[in-house]
Formats: structure tokens, C-alpha cells, sequence
């Protein structure tokens, strides 16, 4: 689920912030 939100939410040149958050 968390991929579907992270290209939902997320741009693609913010992938690290993404992956932060939800880490």
C-alpha cells in the first residue's frame, strides 16, 4: 500500500524523502 500512496503522493525527483517518511 505504501508504494501505491508514495507515486500517489510523491514526485518523482523527491524518491529518497518518500521512502523517509514512511520509513
Amino acid at each position: 500500500d505504501y508504494a501505491l500512496k508514495l507515486r500517489s503522493g510523491v514526485d518523482d525527483a523527491r524518491p529518497p524523502r518518500a521512502l523517509k517518511l514512511f520509513a
